[in-house]
Order: structure tokens, then C-alpha cells, then sequence
């Protein structure tokens, strides 16, 4: 896209927020986070 296309680039962005808040939290984060709290807990 180039700099004459902003309405094209925000109507893209918009798509993309929609699709990830649709998607969800990561999976892998929330398995991270709970292993880290299980290796605080062992301490």
C-alpha cells in the first residue's frame, strides 16, 4: 500500500483487530503462565 491509500491500510487494520479479538486469547500464553505460576509454587 502506499501513503495515498490510508483509508485502504485503516479498513485492513479494522479487519485484522476484528479477526484476532475474534480469535481470542493466545493459547500458548495462557499454558506459559500457567507453568511459570506451577515453577513459583514449587519454590
Amino acid at each position: 500500500m502506499s501513503s495515498a491509500e490510508g483509508p485502504k491500510f485503516a479498513q485492513a487494520a479494522t479487519e485484522m483487530t476484528e479477526r484476532l479479538k475474534a480469535l481470542g486469547p493466545n493459547p500458548a500464553k495462557a499454558s506459559a503462565a500457567k507453568a511459570a505460576q506451577a515453577a513459583i509454587a514449587k519454590e
